[in-house]
């Protein structure tokens, strides 16, 4: 197991300059648990891993992962957790 999350250096470089720190590391949290298969985690889940975060942060997060694609979101219904799907960028 390793002990370091890696954080692909494209996401310092064009389109994604303008995502937060915050986002560039969670990105490269849930690309560590990408097995190639959709992830469910909660909101607070995703909180947690950022330091005890805010739900309202974390969505804005999320919002930012999306805005550039990195990251689709699938809705599974009410009282469902969300599915993470994450695109690997090169």
């Amino acid at each position: 197991m390793d002990n370091h999350y890696r954080l692909p250096k494209i996401l310092f470089e064009g389109d994604y300059k303008q995502l937060s720190n915050d986002a560039r590391l969670l990105y490269a949290m849930l690309l560590d648990r990408h097995t190639g298969d959709p992830i469910s985690i909660s909101r607070s889940e995703i909180g947690t891993l950022l330091g005890g975060k805010s739900k309202p942060y974390v969505i804005k997060i999320i919002k930012e992962l999306i805005a550039l694609d990195l990251v689709l979101e699938k809705r599974e219904g009410m009282g469902n957790v969300n599915t993470l799907l994450i695109a690997v960028v090169a």
